[in-house]
């Protein structure tokens, strides 16, 4: 039975009593209130169109119960009946952010628990982010929800070391799929080349917003995880939501400076026999990290960012000394010092030639102030 005739049987099944049910619920069944957003729409898939004209007016009163069965689904952990009921529910209503991204989640996170093998697991992990970057942002174009989901993927599941003891698999093959349409060293392909078209073609990565991004941060090795999650956010915030731009900015800083301080280049050859999944920082990027983060906080009045660009300037600020680019220190501890008034910093000519002095410093945030509190 194909998957249109599958979807034929259980709508008609279930019609008869939501003509029933639908008089008295109709009115007050809103579980999908974003139905009203007016994100930019793509093509519908053939599927989508056909469901859409064959239910009519019933087609939202259908997905709002079948919503509520899919809670109960997830409570019950009927997790592969859940699968079929929320690729029902994404025909149904394709517009609505929350279908793309609960039903990726649950193929990411929780569907590929139950695999028994590291391979089966990848693969229901590969479901969940191409549902939403090949299906759900190609009917919903830049919708930043969708996106935001899909950097999530990346930058937890896939990037983020622990988050899955199967983690190191999971980058292997991230990087065995994408090096065959980047450079040696990951980098972007030339604009209109072959390799370009490809890349948008299978993996939805524009090349010119790739390049914004190095304008904004400098060259990136985009074989690692981190650097989708940092595109993917991106594109999340050039949606200029409201609700979801800080959101936005937060994925990208912290990808930014996940690929500067921890696993910004791949060590090694990925296509040496016997190659194991191994990373580096990037140091070349903690400047230009630094100098978003800080545009980041007049953009937004966060103490979290705050608090993120004291961090991350004071982390340059030892690197810098560490490596005897005192200038670059300077600079970045000068600009941290104004940044903040209220507080009489030391200079930190203390602390040249001696970073275990600037490590033995922490600090904290209170409003628009840093306390610099010295551990003895």
């Amino acid at each position: 039975m194909t998957h249109t005739n599958k979807t034929i049987k259980i709508i008609s099944s279930a019609i008869f009593a939501i003509i029933l049910l639908y008089a008295i619920c109709y009115s007050s069944l809103s579980i999908f209130t974003e139905r009203k957003q007016n994100y930019s729409q793509g093509a519908e898939s053939s599927e989508i169109a056909y469901s859409s004209a064959l239910l009519g007016g019933f087609k939202g009163v259908i997905a709002d119960i079948l919503w509520l069965r899919l809670t109960d689904l997830q409570s019950e952990h009927k997790l592969l009946e859940l699968l079929e009921l929320s690729e029902l529910v994404t025909q149904l209503e394709p517009h609505i952010a929350e279908v793309w991204t609960f039903h990726a989640w649950n193929l990411s996170y929780n569907i590929s628990l139950l695999a028994t093998n590291k391979e089966d697991k990848w693969n229901w992990i590969k479901k969940g982010f191409e549902l939403l970057r090949d299906k759900g942002l190609e009917i919903n174009p830049n919708n930043p929800v969708i996106a935001l989901e899909l950097a999530w993927i990346f930058q937890h599941k896939i990037g983020t070391k622990g988050a899955d003891k199967n983690g190191n698999y999971y980058r292997t093959q991230w990087v065995y799929e994408i090096s065959p349409y980047l450079g040696p060293n990951g980098e972007i392909p030339v604009e209109n080349s072959i390799t370009s078209s490809e890349l948008e073609q299978y993996f939805k990565l524009n090349v010119q917003i790739m390049q914004e991004i190095e304008n904004q941060f400098g060259k990136l090795d985009w074989r690692t995880p981190y650097a989708y999650s940092l595109y993917w956010g991106w594109i999340a915030k050039k949606a200029n939501n409201k609700d979801t731009i800080l959101r936005s900015t937060r994925m990208i800083y912290s990808s930014a400076t996940k690929l500067a301080l921890d696993a910004g280049k791949i060590i090694g050859n990925p296509l040496e026999e016997n190659w194991v999944y191994s990373t580096a920082p990037d140091f070349s990027l903690l400047e230009k990290t630094c100098t978003y983060i800080y545009d980041c906080m007049y953009n937004f009045d966060s103490p979290g960012i705050k608090h993120m660009f004291a961090g991350f300037t004071w982390t340059c600020c030892n690197y810098f000394i560490s490596q005897n680019k005192t200038k670059e220190a300077q600079a970045l501890y000068t600009r941290l010092c104004n940044s903040f008034s209220g507080y009489d910093f030391p200079t930190l000519d203390d602390f040249i030639g001696n970073p275990a002095e600037l490590e033995a410093f922490t600090y904290a945030i209170d409003g628009n102030f840093v306390t610099l509190i010295q551990q003895k």
